[in-house]
Formats: C-alpha cells, structure tokens, sequence
C-alpha cells in the first residue's frame, strides 16, 4: 500500500546530497507566498473579476519558462493561443476606453500570475525528487511560517477586529479547501481535464463579483474576460493531446 512519511522526507531534505532540493523547495514556497500576497494586494484595488483575469496570464508565462529552461519550445498553435489570452488581456485592461484599472492593482495581480507560475515550474521539477504530498505538506509549511514571520510588520497597520479575524479564517479555509478541491478533482478526473475545469475561474469570479459585490464590468472587459478563458482552455486541450500516446 503507498504511504507517505512527511516527516522522513522533511529530514531526508537536511542530509548535505540532498540540500540542493532543499533550496528549490524553499524557493518554490517563497514564490507561492509571493503570489499568495500579490493577488490579495490585486482584490483589495481591483474588481475581484478582473484581478483574478489577469492572474491567470500564469499558463502562458509557465508556457514561456517551459521553453526557455527546458527547451519545450512552443508549436504554431500554442503562440496562437497564447496571443489570444493576451488580447484578452489588454481587452479587460480597458485598453480602448478612457477609464482604466488601478494601475498598481494591475501589475499585483500581473506579478502573481508570474510568480505562480515560477512555482508550478519549482514544484515540477521537484516532484521528480519528492513525493507531491510531502512537497505540499513542507511547502504550506515554509508559507505559514512566513506569515508568521511578516505579522510584525502587518498588526502595527492594521486593528485587529472580531470580523477582520473571522474574514481572514474564511480566506484560509476557502483558500485550504480550493488546493484540496483541486487535488480531488485532478485525481478524480485527471491533471489536463481538470485544469480545463480550473481554466473557467475567471467567469466564475466574475460572476460571483457581480451577484455578491455589485461589481461589474464594461461589455469589452466582459468579452476580455471569456477570451483569457476560453484561451486558457485551450492551452489545457493542448496539454492533454500532447501527453497522449501517438
């Protein structure tokens, strides 16, 4: 039966031939962290539709990084793809119209989107040493401890309130139970089909954003937003036709 020993493998982590990987965890957590803080910085400037459109620029830039690290360079389809998403892009920038996004919000949700997919190029080339669920396991761990590390600097800003403190568990737990979901989900169904389901979060956000929050777009962000969908859906059925035995 497979097991899986977290605290073996953190130790294995420590032995000196192994302090490489160590390293490349570490570091795959710090840039997980980083994208973790700048989406959040992202939803508290732009509307929740849009921060979470842009962010999902990760597939193409992971696309980009796969080809400049691992020589995967990219077929005549994906660059089409990929110009796609980017058109989407700058259509929900509002690039035609007079009133923009907050032009910091744009470049936090932008840089988490980079960040993000620097970890999923980390974490790939760690898992050919480590097992997922140990990586994960360490990963969480590294971030939460430093969460812990940067509450000095965030509790002299902020006052510490009931609802703020309920509100940050909720983020948590919603948080915790996405990456759960989505290890089910890419168990259930597999890693391409699953990630095509993934693929319909920025309709999704939209949508919740509107219903809940009020907030809304102009129908040329709208049209933006299912571009950067539909296109990341897309370069998920790439995924899942290239792995597939010929």
């Amino acid at each position: 039966m497979f097991r899986v020993d977290v605290l073996r493998d953190f130790q294995q982590l420590l032995v000196p031939n192994r302090r490489l990987l160590f390293w490349r965890v570490t570091f795959s957590a710090l840039l997980q962290f980083a994208s973790f803080a700048f989406i959040y910085v992202a939803l508290g400037i732009l509307n929740p539709g849009l921060a979470v459109t842009l962010f999902f620029i990760f597939p193409t830039v992971t696309v980009l990084m796969a080809w400049l690290l691992f020589g995967d360079r990219p077929s005549n389809e994906r660059w089409f793809v990929i110009a796609v998403i980017y058109v989407g892009i700058m259509l929900t920038y509002n690039i035609f119209g007079v009133t923009k996004p907050d032009t910091w919000g744009v470049i936090a949700a932008m840089l988490s989107g980079i960040s993000f997919a620097g970890y999923i190029i980390t974490s790939q080339a760690c898992f050919k040493q480590l097992n997922p669920v140990s990586f994960t396991s360490i990963n969480f761990a590294i971030i939460l401890l430093l969460c812990i590390g940067t509450l000095p600097f965030t509790l002299s800003s902020i006052s510490l309130n009931s609802s703020l403190v309920f509100m940050c568990f909720l983020i948590a737990l919603t948080t915790l139970g996405g990456y759960l979901l989505t290890s089910f989900g890419t168990k259930m169904m597999g890693a391409a089909q699953a990630s095509i389901v993934s693929a319909s979060g920025p309709v999704f956000t939209t949508f919740l954003a509107f219903t809940i929050l009020g907030n809304k777009l102009d129908a040329i962000q709208l049209f933006g937003v299912f571009l950067v969908t539909g296109g990341v859906g897309l370069l998920s059925l790439q995924n899942m036709y290239k792995k597939q035995p010929r």
